[in-house]
């Protein structure tokens, strides 16, 4: 019997891109956004459902916590208990694409494991549970490490190999000129 597992995405797109003075969701790329780019990624990896967390379509109901915020206000729009897994990929890093996720979604489904790229915690694949739902409700809540990181460690991530290229994040002008230019070249 095949039993087929269900993945939910959030589209990490709800930051106040300060350091870029622009919404970086929307920076183009050969006439296409950040945002429409990393849909596209994900809908090759057949994710079940996409969801922005961009403050428009999913609300961030704590504001300024970042990308822990972000997941949150997803579980919070959903019935989460649906999906198996998540993946988290931040709108800003260009370079991902379907083969590396691919790699985070079947080591994460094959060791039932959360999962990231040694070199950055994000984009990040952890089974859903309603544990990570109340560890996330009690962080924003209660406390003040609203990382990334600390999430990680809660769900005992995982980190695989993979070339730091892939893996590059704009959060500037001059880091998005950089990255054009090499595009070009």
């Amino acid at each position: 019997m095949n039993v087929q597992i269900k993945c939910v995405a959030a589209l990490l797109s709800g930051g106040q891109s300060r350091r870029m003075k622009q919404d970086k969701a929307q920076l183009q790329i050969n006439n296409q956004s950040l945002e429409q780019r990393q849909i596209q990624v994900l809908t090759q990896n057949k994710i079940h459902k996409i969801y922005n967390c961009d403050n428009k379509n999913i609300i961030d109901r704590f504001k300024d916590q970042g990308p822990l915020a972000g997941i949150d206000a997803l579980f919070q729009q959903i019935d989460f208990m649906q999906y198996d897994f998540c993946i988290c990929l931040p709108v800003d890093m260009p370079n991902v694409n379907t083969s590396i996720l691919e790699q985070l979604i079947d080591y994460s489904k094959l060791h039932n494991q959360s999962v990231a790229f040694s070199n950055s915690i994000l984009p990040l694949v952890f089974p859903i549970n309603s544990d990570v739902k109340n560890w996330l409700e009690n962080q924003l809540t209660n406390e003040t490490n609203w990382s990334i990181r600390a999430f990680s460690q809660f769900l005992n991530t995982q980190f695989i190999e993979i070339d730091s290229n892939y893996l590059l994040n704009i959060n500037t002008p001059d880091q998005w000129a950089e990255y054009l230019h090499h595009e070009r070249s």
